[in-house]
């Protein structure tokens, strides 16, 4: 699924630089829109945490026969 989502920005992000420099003339705003997904990104990647959690262990319950 990672591998489809990137691959979704790489056929987008030509199309849409290109539709940007065509309405405005210059390469500017493609290249602060590509900077600002950039550092987005790399918020991303600090915020994700490398500490492992282990699952809770779990009690097996008793059945008692209740007479």
């Amino acid at each position: 699924m990672y591998n489809f989502i990137s691959e979704i920005g790489a056929v987008l992000s030509p199309v849409v630089a290109g539709v940007l420099r065509d309405s405005t003339g210059n390469w500017g705003i493609p290249l602060i829109l590509d900077g600002v997904l950039l550092a987005a990104s790399c918020l991303f990647v600090i915020g994700v945490s490398t500490k492992v959690i282990h699952p809770v262990s779990v009690q097996p319950v008793i059945k008692r026969d209740v007479p």
